[in-house]
């Protein structure tokens, strides 16, 4: 509901007492290997097996991912002819092997029996250490760069892929992420998230229809739970980076929805990964309704045709962020994960308004196991239908006057926008040549 884009952050961590970064219990959970070093699946693990770590070969790309499509490993790991911004410390081994020529150099083994090695042996061992660090570096750039460009889940991809081949852990490699203001961590349970906000797009199987049409609504409750979930589904006739504008831009809810009562930007991380706080107003004799969420989102348009938008309120207010003054007067809701949004660009004929289909999934936990009927009829017959036709009002009328403040915003964040446009051109562009390719 709130933002599009993803950059994982390194102050979700929680610390320990001795000041060490620690992690969630799920984490282990859901990727064991990672973090204990387990390398029995690793290429590593077998004797006759060979990984080049610089230059992992595309064959060897079954790696743990949350994308369908596979990576040009090469690409992102610095083969010949790629341009990484990396800055090595390693040094030239040709000048350092020629120095050491008439020398004897030696290694010690953990039991401290000295081996000689020959000059030949000596430097070959020096080139594999710095091997195994360019790739470090190599690997590192790549995941940062893949995440400012949307692609979680293709960073995520490659993560695993160097796990899988070098027997690293995930723990290992934190340090390196977060001086880049990565956190390594939540990168791979967003991944998780979304693939599985994903799968959950693609069926309403045990929702139940509220309404059909343009405007289709899905409701679902089990009894006795705090949950109540809503679904949404509509097919727009708008780019879908307007659609994403007016989510972005969460500070000008009430500039369009009357029953937002404040909406406030808590903390906006960069351009693209913000915590924001709303206070909606609830019909009597219900107190308003105020909520927390931050978002995330990935850029699946490569695998799976669609911006994917993942939403949640966070277990724990992040260090510094201040909360309103009303906060605690008023009734407290949560969104919980799994709670998405979907926007899927459609291809349509040339000199055709462009269209983008839209889902919205909600998880909401409302605090309370009796939730009066009336106000779910007031959530599926009056708040979301109102704030359909308010959206296509605005997707008509608003981004067409260059004064208003959502057009205005259009061009701040152009940064933003004009990539996602950029991506989604690109995207139908290459959609069409293979659909006009299936039936030649």
């Amino acid at each position: 509901m709130f933002s599009c884009c993803f950059v994982p952050r390194a102050d979700s961590f929680s610390k320990g007492a001795n000041g060490d970064l620690k992690r969630p219990a799920s984490y282990t959970e859901r990727f064991p290997d990672c973090f204990n070093g387990d390398t029995t699946h690793s290429p590593r693990s077998h004797p006759d097996s060979e990984v080049n770590l610089e230059h992992p070969s595309v064959a060897s790309t079954a790696y743990f991912s949350a994308c369908d499509e596979h990576l040009e490993l090469d690409a992102l790991f610095g083969s010949p002819g790629s341009h990484l911004d990396i800055h090595d410390d390693v040094g030239d081994h040709d000048s350092t092997s020629a120095a050491h020529s008439k020398q004897t150099c030696h290694k010690k083994e953990s039991n401290d029996v000295e081996i000689h090695l020959d000059p030949a042996s000596a430097s070959a061992d020096n080139e594999s250490k710095a091997a195994k660090t360019m790739s470090r570096k190599h690997l590192v750039n790549s995941v940062v760069k893949l995440v400012k460009e949307m692609r979680a889940c293709r960073a995520c991809g490659v993560l695993m892929q160097y796990i899988k081949e070098s027997g690293a852990s995930v723990q290992d490699l934190l340090p390196d992420f977060k001086a880049f203001g990565v956190d390594a961590l939540r990168l791979l349970e967003t991944a998780e998230r979304v693939n599985a906000a994903v799968e959950s797009e693609k069926k309403d199987e045990g929702w139940n229809k509220v309404s059909d049409g343009d405007f289709r609504l899905f409701y679902r409750h089990t009894q006795g739970s705090m949950m109540h979930c809503f679904r949404a589904r509509c097919t727009i006739e708008a780019p879908a980076e307007h659609i994403l504008c007016i989510a972005r831009e969460f500070d000008l809810c009430r500039e369009w929805n009357k029953y937002c009562l404040v909406c406030n930007f808590l903390k906006e991380y960069s351009l693209t990964d913000i915590l924001a706080f709303a206070t909606v107003w609830m019909p009597w004799p219900l107190s308003n309704m105020d909520l927390v969420a931050e978002a995330t989102g990935v850029d699946l348009l490569r695998e799976h045709d669609s911006l994917m938008i993942d939403i949640g309120t966070p277990d724990e207010i992040p260090e510094g962020v201040q909360l309103p003054k009303s906060w605690g007067q008023n009734m407290k809701v949560k969104f919980e994960r799994g709670s998405f949004i979907c926007l899927q660009p459609l291809l349509v004929e040339q000199g055709q308004p462009p269209l983008t289909r839209v889902c919205v999934s909600f998880h909401v936990d409302s605090g309370i196991k009796n939730v009066p009927e009336f106000l779910i009829s007031f959530v599926l017959r009056i708040l979301a239908p109102f704030m359909y036709r308010q959206v296509i009002a605005l997707l008509h009328h608003t981004f067409s006057n260059p004064g208003s403040k959502l057009a205005q915003r259009l061009q701040i964040r152009s940064e933003l926008y004009s990539m996602v446009r950029n991506r989604i051109s690109d995207f139908l562009s290459r959609k069409g040549a293979y659909d006009v390719q299936q039936y030649l």
